[in-house]
C-alpha cells in the first residue's frame, strides 16, 4: 500500500515508550525520528506524576496535528483526504500543559490613576504617557496673495489703527505696502517726547508729512541730515509740514535746531521752552509768516536783533511768552515798541529792573487789545502800572503782577472798574488779611488761583498730557 504523506500521525493513538535518559545517543540514531520522540528520551519520565505524565504523552504525539483548517488554508496546505483524516479534524485539541504555558502580565495602572490612588510617581511616568499632537499645516497657495486684492483704500483704513513702530515695520514688507504705511494721511501727528532720537530720525519724521509734533523733554542728537535708510519716503525732507511743534524742555543742540527750523515755513504754534537760541534761529522764525504762538520761556541765547527779526517778521503772532528769558532795558524796549498790534497774550515776567513803568504805558498804547499781560517780578514800577492798565485795556481777562513790591496795595482796588477782569495774581505782595481786603473789594476777581502761567504753553493741566495746543498728539 502507498504510503501517504502525514500518515505517521496515525502513531498518536499508540502509548509511547518511556526512555532513560542516556549519555550516549549517536547522530545516527536522530535520523528518520521525530524530533519530539527523540526529545523525549532526554529527560527521566518517572520524575513526573501520572497526570503530567499522559499529558506530556499527549502533547508530544499531537502537537504536530492539532493544528486547525482554516490556520493550514491561510498557509496555503490542507489535509489529505485518507481513512483518518475526518477522526483527525473531529477530534478535541489537547491543551497545552499548565508547567509549558507563561503567566500573563497583569495590566499596570496608569501614572494618573496611580496618583489618585495615593502612589509616589515619578515625572517621567507622565511624560511617557503624554504625547503632543501636532496638528497639520495648511496648505498655503503661494500664488494667491488676497490682501493684495485690496484697493488702497481699504488698506489705509486698516494701517490708521496700528501702532506708529507697527506701521513702521509694515513699511518694510513689500513696495506697495512701503508707499501704504507711509501714506501722510497716516502720520499727521505724532508723538515722540521723552525718546531718543539718534542722528538723521529726525529727518525721517519730517519726510512722512508730520503736522503735529510733540518733542517735549526728548534728547535730539545731530545732524538733522545725515545718513541714508531705506525706510526713507521718497519726499523731499527739506520741505516739512509742520504746523505745530513742541520742543519745551528737549536736548537738541543749537545747529540741529537751526537745521530743523530750516526746513520749516508753515508753522503756526511752537514751543522753545528752556531750549538754548540764537538770533540765527529767530531769523528762522521769522520765516514763518503763520506763526500765532510762540513760547519762549526760560530760553536763552539770543539777543535785541533776534527778537527785532520775530517781532517785524511774524506780524500774525497773538501769544507770546519771554518769561526769565534774561531780559534786559535794549529786548524790553523792542518788544514793546515793535510788538504787533493784535497781539492778545504776553508774559514778559522775570525782567526785574529792566521793566519800567514807561514801558508798560507804551505796551499798552501799541496792544489795547491784550486779554492776557503778566509782568511779575519787576521790581521798579509802580501804582502807575495799575491806572495804565486800568484805564487802556478794557478786554484784559488776567493779570499778573506778583513780586512788584512798588506798588501800593491800595491801588489794587482801582481794577474794580474793569469789567473783563477775572483773574488777578499778586503772590508775595500782600499779607492774609489785606488779600481778605482785597477780594471783598473785587468781588468778580478770583486772586491767586492760578500758580504758573498759561501764555503760549502747549499743555495745561495733566489730564491733557497726549495734547498740544488742543490736538491730540496719540492716535
Amino acid at each position: 500500500m502507498e504510503r501517504r504523506p502525514l500518515e505517521d500521525a496515525t502513531k498518536a493513538n499508540q502509548p509511547l515508550r518511556k526512555k532513560k535518559c542516556t549519555a550516549g545517543i549517536r547522530v545516527d540514531d536522530l535520523k528518520g525520528a521525530k524530533s519530539t520522540s527523540i526529545l523525549s528520551g532526554y529527560f527521566d519520565h518517572d520524575d513526573f506524576d501520572d497526570e503530567d505524565a499522559s499529558s506530556d504523552e499527549n502533547w508530544d504525539a499531537t502537537s504536530a496535528q492539532q493544528v486547525r483548517g482554516d490556520i493550514l488554508e491561510e498557509m496555503g496546505v490542507q489535509y489529505l483526504d485518507g481513512p483518518c483524516s475526518q477522526d483527525r479534524r473531529d477530534r478535541t485539541p489537547v491543551s497545552v500543559p499548565n508547567a509549558w504555558r507563561v503567566p500573563p502580565i497583569p495590566p499596570q495602572p496608569s501614572a494618573v490613576q496611580a496618583v489618585r490612588s495615593g502612589r509616589n510617581v515619578p515625572l517621567q511616568a507622565f511624560y511617557n504617557e503624554f504625547v503632543l499632537h501636532k496638528r497639520n499645516k495648511q496648505d498655503v497657495d503661494a500664488g494667491n496673495d488676497l490682501f493684495m486684492k485690496l484697493s488702497d483704500e481699504t488698506i489705509l483704513d486698516i494701517f490708521k489703527w496700528l501702532p506708529k513702530p507697527v506701521l513702521a515695520s509694515c513699511g518694510r514688507v513689500c513696495r506697495r505696502w512701503s508707499h501704504l504705511a507711509f501714506d501722510e494721511s497716516l502720520w499727521r501727528r505724532l508723538d515722540l517726547a521723552k525718546r531718543y532720537l539718534n542722528p538723521g530720525v529726525l529727518r525721517l519724521v519730517l519726510s512722512r508729512g508730520v503736522v503735529v509734533l510733540k518733542l517735549a523733554m526728548s534728547e535730539v542728537k545731530g545732524p538733522l541730515f545725515d545718513g541714508d535708510t531705506p525706510l526713507c519716503h521718497p519726499v523731499d525732507s527739506r520741505f516739512s509740514k509742520l504746523q505745530y511743534l513742541d520742543l519745551s524742555m528737549a536736548s537738541i543742540p543749537t545747529k540741529t535746531l537751526a537745521q530743523l527750523l530750516s526746513t520749516c515755513s508753515q508753522l503756526k504754534k511752537l514751543s522753545l521752552e528752556h531750549c538754548t537760541l540764537s538770533d540765527q534761529i529767530c531769523s528762522l522764525l521769522a520765516a514763518n509768516p503763520d506763526l500765532e504762538c510762540l513760547n519762549m520761556a526760560m530760553s536763552k541765547g539770543f539777543t535785541s536783533e533776534g527778537l527785532l527779526h520775530i517781532a517785524k517778521g511774524c506780524r500774525r503772532l497773538t501769544a507770546w511768552n519771554l518769561a526769565w528769558t534774561e531780559m534786559n532795558h535794549e529786548k524790553v524796549t523792542v518788544v514793546v515798541e515793535n510788538v504787533t498790534p493784535d497781539m492778545r497774550e504776553l508774559n514778559i515776567a522775570g525782567c526785574r529792573g529792566a521793566l519800567s513803568d514807561a514801558h508798560v504805558q507804551r505796551l499798552v498804547a501799541q496792544c489795547p487789545g491784550l486779554t492776557v499781560l503778566d509782568i511779575s517780578d519787576a521790581i521798579h514800577v509802580t501804582s502807575e502800572v495799575i491806572e495804565a492798565v486800568a484805564g487802556g485795556l478794557r478786554n484784559l481777562k488776567r493779570l499778573g503782577v506778583s513780586r512788584c513790591y512798588k506798588i501800593k496795595p491800595a491801588s489794587y482796588l482801582t481794577l474794580n472798574k474793569m469789567e473783563s477782569l477775572r483773574h488777578l495774581a499778586v503772590f508775595g505782595v500782600l499779607a492774609d488779611c489785606a488779600l481778605v481786603t482785597l477780594r471783598k473789594g473785587l468781588p468778580r476777581v478770583e486772586i491767586n488761583k492760578e500758580l504758573f502761567s498759561t501764555v503760549a504753553r502747549p499743555t495745561i493741566g495733566i489730564s491733557r498730557r497726549s495734547s498740544i495746543w488742543g490736538l491730540k498728539v496719540r492716535d
